[in-house]
């Protein structure tokens, strides 16, 4: 059976830990003036050595090499015994798996009999933070006064689980997410001995993907391995990742900073149509937009981890969109992660945000300079903001229209109790601006919004909920933002009588239209 190479180049010195410096110097230091303390404390993500330096840490501490310089080093019979999984003075416990008082109380039972080979018995336990507070409380009393020759070592990815009584007789080392250009580097060095190649992006996209976790890296060139070949391309490492490519990524916010809602839709289509997964493309978008903010606001030293095309194309991106409309765009794609969750369809939540981001201005930006130069607010967005309801048109029911206004959360809510998941995304861009006589009148903000609650058997169950609120029947007309006309006719005067929005749902009937806006298009005036 083949070794896997994450166990096949597991660090076996305190040289070979890649990226966590602060550590193995410490510890070297320790072992060379015989400053070895009898409990300690690993911490920090997965994936980045804490197991490993525990590892040569019980080696370093019983190698029979009398140069203290020299340990561990990997050729005595204590630390082949080690490497080889055999020596019975390392005892390595999950704690994820022991978490009761008994397996503690197991232990401490065989920390009093001496090491049968070793300087030191040494006792490993993962996933510290794991064990229950029972457990804590028996194995408190052995760290404050250990024997002689036991020592422990505590690794946990959550150190803020660990009691403070626990804490405070380790000695605690905190190990780092690595850097990409690291992991790339050790990368690459498997790939030498392995005689293999890959291309310098496909390495950068794993080490992004790691996110600082050494141990997925290698777990993923490893995969690769076995997926293609001798040698790795980018578009490999995006197929098993199933990521979206950064170049589709920087498609969407050149259009985003264009605000050219039929490129975006029509990306969006095509990433349908492919099969990707929307939840991990709107995940790499909204992490694309905050890298894009970070270098709007910080430069490109904010990313250091990034390839330098991708800061290039950065770099270039943030100088078209503002700090306001980042942070705005961001707040919007978030929204749709609430969305979803409350079971609208992502593909609808995308398309409703990708038009509700241009219909709402973002707020002002203090002034930032950014190379001597002052940046500039965001362009107006494309079409105007509903009318304001403290200033609702003349001749209607003022009461009313409080009343509905106060209730439209209520509104909203019906449909999301009834599942109707669809007509409360729509109506969530809708907001009642005038109750007269008999009608009530919406303004949308888009759209794709007004055509969703304008079918007729959507509308009529609309009224209805409406009505319900206000205790009387009223009838509902759909407006567009812009094109409110709030003295237009009733749906039966429309035969003689159609300006402004009072038309659309006529027009939109064609064929050709229907067809223009489902591509992205938007009918802006009638003539």
């Amino acid at each position: 059976m083949a070794q896997a190479l994450y166990r096949k180049y597991r660090s076996q010195t305190f040289e070979e830990v890649v990226g966590q410096e602060h550590v193995t110097t410490t510890l070297r230091n320790a072992i060379r003036e015989g400053r070895i303390a009898h409990a300690y404390l690993f911490s920090g993500p997965r994936g980045t050595g804490k197991t490993s330096t525990a590892r040569i840490l019980a080696k370093a501490v019983n190698c029979l090499n009398p140069d203290p310089d020299q340990r561990p080093d990997n050729t005595c019979p204590v630390c082949t015994a080690i490497n080889e999984g055999r020596l019975v003075d390392l005892v390595e416990m999950d704690a994820a798996s022991h978490t009761s008082v008994d397996h503690i109380r197991e232990l401490i039972e065989r920390v009093h009999f001496a090491p049968t080979e070793a300087r030191y018995k040494v006792y490993v336990i993962d996933e510290a933070h794991m064990l229950s507070n029972a457990a804590f409380n028996a194995l408190l009393k052995t760290l404050e006064e250990p024997p002689p020759h036991v020592i422990f070592i505590l690794a946990t990815t959550e150190p803020h689980k660990i009691p403070e009584t626990v804490l405070s007789r380790c000695q605690r080392f905190d190990f780092r997410r690595i850097p990409a250009p690291r992991i790339v580097a050790h990368l690459e060095y498997i790939l030498q001995q392995e005689g293999k190649e890959a291309e310098r992006a496909a390495l950068e996209q794993i080490a992004l993907a790691a996110e600082g976790c050494m141990r997925d890296a290698v777990s993923l060139l490893d995969q690769l391995l076995s997926y293609g070949g001798d040698r790795i391309t980018l578009e490999q490492v995006e197929a098993v990742l199933g990521v979206v490519p950064a170049t589709t990524l920087a498609r969407f916010a050149d259009a985003l900073a264009q605000e050219d809602v039929s490129e975006l839709l029509g990306a969006l289509h095509h990433l349908v149509n492919q099969g990707v997964e929307l939840r991990q493309f709107l995940d790499q978008l909204v992490r694309y937009m905050r890298d894009l903010l970070l270098v709007r606001v910080g430069g490109r030293e904010t990313l250091p981890d990034l390839p330098p095309e991708r800061l290039d194309t950065l770099t270039r991106q943030a100088k078209a969109l503002s700090e306001a409309r980042l942070l705005h765009i961001i707040r919007r794609l978030n929204r749709v992660h609430q969305e979803v969750r409350e079971g609208v369809d992502i593909q609808l939540a995308l398309e409703v945000a990708f038009v509700d981001v241009f219909q709402q201005p973002a707020a002002p930006v203090r002034p930032s300079h950014e190379g001597g130069r002052t940046s500039t607010p965001q362009q107006a967005p494309r079409a105007a903001p509903p009318p304001s309801p403290s200033e609702p048109p003349p001749a209607g029911d003022v009461e009313a229209l409080e009343r509905l206004q106060q209730r439209w959360k209520q509104v909203v809510h019906w449909f999301r109790k009834h599942r109707r998941f669809k007509i409360q995304a729509a109506l969530s861009g809708a907001e009642p601006v005038r109750v007269s006589g008999n009608r009530v009148d919406l303004v949308f903000r888009n759209q794709f919004s007004l055509e969703q609650v304008q079918q007729p058997e959507v509308l009529s169950q609309v009224a209805a909920v409406i009505s319900k609120q206000l205790g009387r029947e009223y009838q509902v007309r759909c407006f567009l933002s812009g094109h409110y006309v709030p003295d237009a006719p009733s749906h039966e005067e429309e035969s003689t009588y159609r300006p402004g929005q009072s038309r659309m749902s006529e027009v939109l009937k064609d064929p050709l239209i229907k067809e223009a806006v489902q591509q992205g298009g938007h009918v802006s005036d009638i003539k």
